[in-house]
């Protein structure tokens, strides 16, 4: 039988919980925490929160359910979009695509890091992943460049 894994999280706001209901100071239940779980601790403000809430009478340690945003802005019509751009014009900034498709930089860089996996090398985008096309040249242009060394 496999053990159900608790995230960290969840963890920390049962022992807070738990320090909270035995009227432990604040400061206590921060450094318990710290020595317990070193740089995985909250936030001091996170374990203020926590602890006002269950002094409040909240019993449920699992953050509520709540409604999100919609991500109308990082779309598969976007994503083209803005490869296209690139593709187009390496040197483009993320403020100028931005403009061009009316959508926040935030969203751009999202789009052009995580769902186009680009990465900046001398302030221009090129792509993060080898294509086979780059793949199969590679070893020619090292066995010429090696031809070229021993000519020399």
């Amino acid at each position: 039988m496999s053990e159900a894994k608790v995230h960290i999280s969840v963890e920390q706001c049962i022992i807070i919980k738990f320090l909270t209901k035995e009227s432990c100071k604040l400061s206590e239940i921060s450094s318990r925490l710290k020595r317990q779980y070193g740089e995985k601790t909250m936030s001091n403000f996170s374990v203020c929160k926590w602890s006002s809430v269950f002094k409040k009478g909240r019993e449920t340690v699992e953050n509520e359910p709540h409604e999100r945003w919609l991500r109308t802005s990082i779309t598969g019509e976007n994503s083209d979009h803005v490869d296209a751009l690139i593709q187009e014009n390496r040197r483009i900034t993320v403020r100028k695509l931005s403009g061009i498709l009316n959508i926040s930089d935030g969203s751009v860089t999202t789009i052009i890091k995580h769902h186009l996996q680009y990465l900046k090398v001398c302030a221009q985008w090129i792509p993060h992943l080898l294509m086979d096309k780059h793949k199969s040249t590679r070893p020619l242009v090292a066995q010429s460049l090696l031809s070229q060394y021993e000519q020399e």
